[in-house]
């Protein structure tokens, strides 16, 4: 098995793997973000070998909710044959590191509560609809960042 790399990309190597995974079905004009390409937006890749096997998308965005600067994760996902092999740690791992004194804040979808909350992340709102794409909770991280918040993976 090839070693998994995370690194900084452009959008191009992030749309693929996100769409396939987070807009199953949907047009893929609606895989792109406003944001996508800006200034304030970062997007890494975790790759093995020549193989993109998950990606996430960091955004420049604040919260009302939160005194420091806030940046939103979006579009987490990681490839259906990768998942339980610590990907999804490696990117959150990463982010953390390279934002480790930033609030961080998403949209997580339910099923994926658990796997944010494994890794520091805490709900701080209720359930929620997403048109198309299903119940959401807001999460933060850290911990102490408070207030309401949301990651739309």
């Amino acid at each position: 098995m090839a070693a998994v790399v995370v690194r900084q990309v452009d959008a191009d190597w992030v749309l693929p793997l996100r769409c396939a995974v987070l807009r199953g079905g949907r047009p893929p004009e609606e895989t792109h973000f406003d944001g996508d390409r800006g200034d304030q937006t970062v997007h890494l890749a975790a790759s093995a070998g020549d193989e993109v096997v998950g990606v996430v998308t960091l955004m420049r965005e604040d919260r009302s909710e939160t005194p420091t600067a806030a940046w939103r994760l979006r579009g987490m996902a990681v490839s259906p044959s990768w998942r339980g092999r610590g990907v999804g740690g490696r990117l959150l791992a990463e982010v953390r590191r390279r934002w480790e004194h930033d609030a961080l804040w998403c949209h997580a979808r339910t099923p994926a509560r658990k796997f944010y909350e494994r890794h520091g992340w805490v709900a701080v709102s209720d359930v929620f609809e997403i048109e198309h794409f299903g119940p959401h909770v807001t999460m933060v991280w850290p911990a102490d960042a408070g207030g309401g918040g949301a990651a739309d993976v």
